[in-house]
């Protein structure tokens, strides 16, 4: 579990990572998108022989990924800052009520771990409770992103 929850913190900046590197495919700048990926495998490389050579560990890999894929979407996000004039704190603000939802509901599924009852049932209690509070507290947020796919789905299911 210690290796999932490490891989969860690493993959939170994938949406970030993604829309970014798409700016710069979009805007037609591969020389920029070659830049980084240069500097992202360097820097990528270099944090995995550490952490390989020097702790000789599984976790400390799984930590060196972290590190690396969270200073990758800094690296990614000055090139694309360049070009549109969005820094990463701004793409932060626009996305800040899906962290937080996504935040709230982690806390009320974690504390679920503390009832005693047979794992399976633990799971998908875990499951169901996690996307009520999730659905829940998207509503009460008003969250722009959860809306459009909410409206897409009652269109889809409508027009079935």
């Amino acid at each position: 579990i210690p290796l999932l929850c490490v891989f969860c913190v690493s993959e939170l900046i994938l949406p970030f990572k993604s829309a970014d590197l798409g700016i710069l495919k979009a805007m037609g700048r591969s020389d920029l998108y070659m830049k980084t990926e240069i500097i992202r495998r360097i820097l990528m490389l270099t944090i995995l022989c550490i952490t390989i050579f020097c702790f000789d560990s599984i976790f400390a890999i799984a930590i060196g990924y972290a590190i690396s894929a969270w200073i990758d979407t800094f690296t990614i996000a000055c090139a694309v800052n360049r070009l549109i004039q969005c820094s990463w704190f701004q793409q932060v603000q626009k996305i800040w009520k899906s962290l937080l939802v996504g935040g709230i509901m982690y806390g009320v599924v974690y504390s679920m771990n503390f009832l005693k009852i047979e794992p399976i049932m633990l799971v998908v209690a875990q499951i169901f409770v996690g996307a009520i509070v999730y659905v829940t507290f998207s509503f009460l947020m008003k969250n722009e992103a959860f809306d459009y796919v909410w409206l897409k789905l009652k269109k889809l299911i409508r027009h079935n």
